[in-house]
């Protein structure tokens, strides 16, 4: 029997139907999509009557497809495919990648049909270490690991394929996901904001750069938000090779610097990147100081004003490592500068703390809610901290 028939899963998603259609143009075979529709649309499906959709789960291949004489190959495309959101459905996460991933290699191994099957960048970053940094990259770096092995137990016939930043046609526009959030907030007209490839006027440089945020790496999205809308631009799709030298600049860190580039970009560029993450650690701060009063008054039976005072020193401490970290990442201090740095902080942000504390001793006294008082206390300090240690901690001109 001729096999004239190739398989893909999630065929009605971005990278589905761009190899659909590929397949199409470039060949006689006959293809059979495969999708549960979690990612994918019923308006990417081609009409060309080689095409055949069926709506269904990875994990129920084998009941689905039984012609399988006829398959030349199975293209597995139909996985998870969200880093951000595989914390927030780790469960459909395991399910469509683990479980089913592992019914779709049973399926190719059981009838001898070779596998292709789409890996991902993400399983790769910093040496191989954030194979296990979300649910998604772990799922997928196990399931390497298992066509590894079935190779050497089965000889089980299979390809794979990285994608790194793929970007075209039928890509998913929704989601909660940078990009997104960029669009939708800051009316910017692009599919990928996010990008770092591109090329610019220097006309049109000019006109806005008197306008752009002095912190962080993502200067598309601050281009085009300052440009409003005023440019005319012309996307051309492509998709990166491998990377051969370096990692990745986008951690955890970068992407809160992107969320405050929006929020500094929605004010108008009234407040800075560097504010914002400012009022971030400060609000970890904030919950610092509520634990501890909560424990030294709770569990070590301490007055309220020695407990304020203990839990706003660890507060102090808690913001200056997290600053350190985040807010002023790009002049952080390292070595013996730490202990410089923490003592300097100490003490410009004295003020501030006696100003906290005597604040919230003042509103426990006609109010006595610990909680409420704390919060007080905490908010009359966070700006002067801000002015103090930008100019003297951290020396930022």
């Amino acid at each position: 029997m001729k096999k004239n028939l190739i398989v893909i899963t999630g065929g009605a998603g971005f990278v589905g139907t761009n190899l659909i259609n590929l397949l199409l143009k470039e060949t006689k075979y006959k293809i059979i999509s495969l999708d549960n529709y979690s990612s994918g649309f019923v308006k990417n499906h081609n009409k060309n009557k080689r095409v055949k959709y069926i709506k269904g789960d990875t994990q129920n291949i084998s009941k689905i497809l039984k012609d399988y004489k006829r398959i030349n190959s199975v293209f597995h495309f139909g996985e998870f495919a969200r880093i951000y959101q595989s914390f927030i459905k780790m469960n459909e996460c395991i399910n469509s990648n683990s479980i089913g991933s592992n019914a779709v290699f049973n399926f190719c191994l059981k009838n001898k049909i070779k596998l292709i099957y789409s890996a991902t960048s993400a399983s790769l970053g910093n040496k191989g270490d954030d194979k296990n940094l979300s649910p998604y990259a772990f799922t997928k770096t196990k399931n390497l690991e298992l066509l590894e092995n079935l190779k050497k137990w089965f000889n089980f016939k299979f390809e794979i394929i990285y994608f790194y930043n793929v970007y075209g046609p039928y890509q998913i526009c929704k989601g909660d996901m940078a990009t997104v959030i960029a669009r939708k907030l800051l009316k910017i007209q692009v599919q990928d904001p996010m990008s770092g490839f591109f090329m610019i006027k220097l006309e049109s440089f000019r006109e806005v750069v008197g306008e752009l945020q002095r912190q962080g790496f993502k200067i598309l999205t601050d281009l085009l938000s300052a440009s409003r809308g005023g440019w005319k631009i012309k996307e051309i799709p492509f998709v990166f090779k491998e990377r051969q030298y370096g990692q990745s600049k986008m951690d955890s860190a970068v992407t809160l610097e992107y969320f405050g580039l929006i929020l500094a970009r929605l004010t108008g560029g009234a407040i800075s990147i560097r504010f914002v993450l400012f009022l971030f650690v400060g609000l970890t701060g904030i919950l610092v100081q509520l634990l501890m009063v909560g424990f030294f008054l709770k569990v070590m039976f301490l007055s309220f004003f020695y407990s304020q005072i203990l839990a706003v020193i660890l507060a102090m401490t808690s913001n200056f490592f997290l600053n350190n970290i985040l807010t002023y990442r790009d002049q952080s201090l390292s070595g013996k500068y730490i202990l410089f740095g923490l003592l300097s902080f100490y003490f410009v942000c004295s003020l501030g703390a006696v100003a906290n504390v005597a604040v919230a001793n003042l509103v426990y006294n006609f109010v006595p809610l610990w909680i409420l008082a704390s919060f007080f206390g905490s908010v009359i300090s966070s700006l002067w901290n801000f002015m103090s240690s930008k100019w003297l901690t951290w020396r930022v001109r």
